[in-house]
């Protein structure tokens, strides 16, 4: 068990937790842990100032507190609380869950199915790892659209050019009706879906649940 000092406002109920590491925020939309044995992450914009704070191996409870922190539950399923603040929450190996509570938070499962939960304050939904719809695929149970914003790592969504999405690359149904049809919101089903090519043979994969019915536009994504 790690006791971190009232200052801090974190509260730990986990083992083998590092207290503070030192983090390299240069890149845009980076974050790379400088300390030995630690992994890199990405979904930080550049210019935000966090105090980071890491989960270990097994199942990880990080609790914050009112400042701006960064949480990264790390591997096992984790559970992270950002509270007050506007935090960095991000899961990564594991089922995990993700509460962003008050503040504009930053939400990134990593890899897995997680559940993201932005709270109030203008959120971004982060999605940056290899899409596998039977195994990644995050549920967001509060997506607004009128404060909310969803990120795609162009990394993973090659196809896509950085920046907001063109008009014909979002699309509202069940599949593609076009070839340039690349983000897919099955307003029925809530379901969300990444289609490489459109019409063409290449099958749409599925990376997100939101909320059914949802007036989702091109201009609630935006990829980095």
């Amino acid at each position: 068990m790690v006791n971190f000092p009232d200052e801090s406002a974190f509260a730990v109920t986990i083992p083998d937790v590092t207290p503070h590491v030192v983090v390299d925020y240069a890149a845009a939309f980076n974050v790379q842990a400088l300390a030995p044995g630690f992994p890199t992450f990405s979904g930080i914009p550049r210019g935000k100032t966090y105090s980071p704070y890491y989960g270990g191996e097994g199942r990880d409870v990080l609790k914050g507190g009112s400042e701006s922190n960064a949480y990264y539950g790390w591997n096992g399923d984790d559970v992270l609380y950002g509270n007050g603040g506007n935090d960095y929450l991000t899961g990564e190996s594991g089922n995990d869950k993700l509460y962003g509570g008050a503040g504009d938070d930053i939400l990134n499962g990593g890899g897995d199915n997680d559940t993201l939960n932005g709270g109030a304050g203008k959120d971004v939904f982060v999605f940056s790892t290899a899409l596998d719809r039977a195994n990644n695929v995050d549920l967001i149970r509060d997506f607004n659209v009128k404060d909310d914003t969803i990120h795609l790592r162009q990394a993973i969504f090659t196809i896509l050019p950085a920046g907001i999405l063109s008009e014909t690359a979002f699309w509202t149904g069940t599949a593609a009706h076009t070839a340039e049809d690349r983000i897919i919101y099955d307003k029925a089903t809530g379901y969300l879906s990444y289609d490489p090519d459109g019409v063409g043979e290449a099958p749409q994969i599925l990376f997100a649940r939101l909320k059914a019915g949802l007036a989702l536009t091109k201009a609630d994504f935006l990829v980095i």
